[in-house]
């Protein structure tokens, strides 16, 4: 009986993973997602190509080259992983209302949609405790994923000059002999 109750603990949790990973429905560019809970439609999805017809400079120089790119592969969404389902942004002639504009939100809100994704990550997981955090500095003050000019990171800078930016004593610490 003992091994059954054991059984059901970890059985439980394993599905449920495997569920919202890898069980879960897929919604394909263009097509209606329901709400699972309300029956309701939500916003379609336009897909990157899309996207692409208006914003080419940004997608092929700034996108295309970049570790976000792999967010259009198999049902990924692209673009629309981060500013939102564009099926309403197209069909408005290009209504900035009626997408995800990052220069719109908040930090928090800001950091909050870089770390839906990213907070799996080791170095990004405890990002709300750290000190970049506690400071309201946000993802975008270092980064963009854009127009970064160190494609490492996709930093808005190159290192070290992008830490120099905010932490000024540590630059003549890094100057000082190390023997």
């Amino acid at each position: 009986m003992k091994l059954d109750k054991r059984y059901r603990q970890v059985l439980g949790p394993v599905l449920m993973v495997l569920w919202l990973f890898l069980l879960r429905p897929a919604f394909p560019a263009g097509q209606e997602q329901q709400n699972v809970n309300t029956g309701k439609q939500t916003e379609q999805y336009a897909g990157s190509d899309t996207c692409k017809t208006c914003h080419e400079a940004v997608y092929e120089k700034s996108f295309e080259n970049t570790p976000h790119f792999k967010t259009t592969l198999g049902n990924g969404h692209g673009c629309e992983s981060c500013h939102g389902p564009g099926q309403a942004h197209v069909e408005g002639g290009g209504d900035v209302t009626k997408i995800i504009s990052f220069k719109n939100l908040s930090r928090q809100e800001t950091n909050a949609r870089c770390l839906s994704c990213h907070a799996a990550e080791h170095k990004q997981r405890h990002f709300s405790s750290s000190s970049h955090a506690s400071n309201d500095v946000g993802c975008l003050d270092c980064h963009s994923p854009h127009h970064a000019k160190a494609p490492q990171y996709l930093l808005i800078q190159k290192q070290p000059e992008q830490c120099y930016s905010c932490h000024t004593t540590a630059k003549s610490d890094f100057a000082k002999p190390y023997h």
